[in-house]
């Protein structure tokens, strides 16, 4: 699909053998996949993008998803089991963690399914900043974690120098791919666009909880100034996480 004659690029000519870090692809867990036949679904289209592994990441948040390491593992074990050959690729688990009372607890324990040895995958509100964040990362570094903060670009209280901030004091950034498009909305958009700009990316996912979302990315074009920012954090996702399969 590239063209020394377009300005843009098609975002699928980055997927080939490319690993998704952020998914929720695992059914009836969360708010991702409601059945194993919509998993099935997905996995069918991973496959078509070219991707060569998946890690699945379900929600882990206090009073609202109640998964353990135990649960997900179980249920990554029942999706391996009942996805057809012809649709398997490498599947691993791990988890999204909410960064509320509830994570300080399990942090406490280290009863935490990490998306690589030691990388932590976390979240914020969207909408309220919370006077507890940089504790807890800071907490997390020294648990002998490493904090990726999944999708910065979304939370409407954070500004891109805010997040590259959080990046200088060690916390690694993920950027969800369907933010390179319109379908979080034009002001998430311009952040992602903003922190690709200045390297602050450090890993790329779909962040897919449905079939929808990875045809969409299928359609998304970007700009050719932001293809080097992109090719360098697809390959620093493989790098970090392909050895993990």
């Amino acid at each position: 699909m590239f063209s020394i004659f377009t300005k843009h690029v098609f975002l699928a000519d980055f997927l080939e053998n490319a690993i998704d870090m952020h998914c929720h692809i695992l059914p009836c867990i969360d708010d991702g996949s409601t059945a194993m036949e919509v998993s099935k679904k997905m996995a069918e289209l991973y496959k078509s993008l070219g991707y060569c592994g998946v890690i699945a990441t379900p929600h882990i948040m206090e009073d609202y998803y109640y998964n353990t390491a135990v649960s997900i593992t179980d249920c990554l074990v029942m999706f391996n089991k009942e996805m057809p050959i012809t649709l398997k690729l490498p599947y691993r688990a791990a988890a999204e963690y909410m960064l509320d009372s509830g994570f300080n607890i399990l942090l406490g324990k280290k009863e935490l399914l990490t998306v690589s040895e030691n990388k932590l995958l976390v979240e914020m509100s969207y909408f309220q900043k919370s006077m507890h964040t940089e504790q807890q990362i800071f907490d997390i570094q020294n648990y002998g974690y490493v904090p990726v903060l999944a999708h910065p670009e979304r939370y409407n209280y954070m500004t891109p120098s805010e997040s590259i901030e959080l990046k200088r004091r060690g916390c690694l950034l993920q950027l969800n791919l369907l933010s390179l498009s319109s379908h979080y909305g034009g002001d998430v958009q311009r952040k992602a666009f903003q922190l690709l700009t200045e390297n602050a990316i450090t890993f790329v996912a779909t962040d897919a909880h449905k079939p929808e979302h990875l045809e969409k990315i299928k359609q998304i074009q970007i700009s050719k100034k932001l293809e080097k920012p992109l090719q360098k954090a697809f390959s620093n996702t493989k790098e970090s996480f392909g050895p993990t399969f």
